[in-house]
């Protein structure tokens, strides 16, 4: 029976039959249909298929299958299964563009990666994308796959083969977070259609600095920049698993000044200044960097 994972910010858990309409929904945005196994279907085969996993996959106990949420709501599809050009076993994974550049990718495919070692004793876990796919390609990269071989298909396309061993390293992601005081206070953002508020900043592109990221994302996110001469750290914070203690998540706080107008951009819903009562209001590894400046010389009210 396929289990419910957590991690930082998603729940995998299998899919209920009220699923259905946002399944479809999501599979029939070419955004994300056009990278997962032929490219867009029907509507009508994405309910086909969406009634497959209740009447073949699920009772027949076939593969895991799991609908993955945020606060509550489907923002992806994720599967380990049989591999069909190579022995043994490979990761699906895929994500609402609503949930894109927020490293909720990167978190998805490390919990199956990590779920396929230590729960079903893999050894080696694949996956296949299509060439032209580089987000993801560089996204399994920095999870320690490795390219094998090419694969030609029918109409000429190219799809590319990749493994990660077990004895490789499991790369924990990682968060630059700006850590903004004023008045006894915290500034936090929250995304569109989420509950929870965070710190603002964001995960590494390839060969990025923590000075580099950090003056990106808040770039984007708060049209402001970051003046990178007064960057402090003032902590490194880690969420661990329940299963076995190891690191899930890591995030990397900096102080800095800043000039421009901290206006919400992008997925940004709306920004707030947060006291020490807030607490509840961010996620598990935010609610570590309000505990360190509520107890520091520099206490949230």
């Amino acid at each position: 029976m396929t289990p419910t994972l957590r991690t930082e910010r998603l729940l995998l858990e299998p899919y209920t039959p009220a699923d259905e309409e946002d399944f479809v929904a999501l599979f029939q945005d070419e955004r994300v249909s056009r990278w997962m196994g032929d490219g867009p279907a029907s509507e009508a085969e994405d309910r086909a298929l969406f009634g497959r996993i209740f009447t073949k996959v699920y009772p027949m106990n076939r593969f895991d299958v799991w609908a993955v949420r945020r606060d509550g709501r489907l923002v992806g599809h994720a599967e380990i299964k049989p591999a069909t050009v190579v022995d043994g076993y490979e990761i699906i994974y895929a994500l609402a563009a609503e949930a894109w550049g927020q490293g909720l990718g990167t978190e998805l495919a490390n919990a199956i990666v990590t779920y396929a070692f230590d729960s079903m004793a893999l050894t080696e876990v694949h996956a296949t994308v299509a060439e032209p796919n580089q987000a993801s390609l560089t996204l399994l990269r920095k999870l320690g796959f490795h390219h094998v071989r090419n694969i030609k298909e029918d109409d000429g396309s190219t799809t590319c083969l990749l493994t990660r061993d077990m004895v490789e390293v499991e790369v924990v992601p990682e968060k630059v977070a700006w850590v903004l005081l004023r008045d006894g206070r915290v500034l936090v953002a929250r995304n569109r259609g989420v509950d929870l508020f965070y710190f603002p900043g964001g995960m590494r592109e390839p060969g990025e600095s923590d000075a580099e990221t950090l003056t990106r994302e808040i770039a984007e996110e708060l049209q402001s920049r970051i003046d990178t001469a007064t960057m402090v750290h003032v902590g490194t914070f880690e969420t661990q698993r329940e299963s076995d203690g190891k690191t899930e998540f890591r995030m990397i706080c900096y102080t800095a000044e800043y000039s421009g107008p901290l206006l919400a951009a992008n997925e940004i819903a709306e920004t707030d200044w947060f006291g020490y009562a807030d607490r509840s209001r961010v996620s598990a590894v935010g609610q570590m960097v309000f505990d360190m400046l509520h107890s520091s010389g520099r206490p949230l009210l």
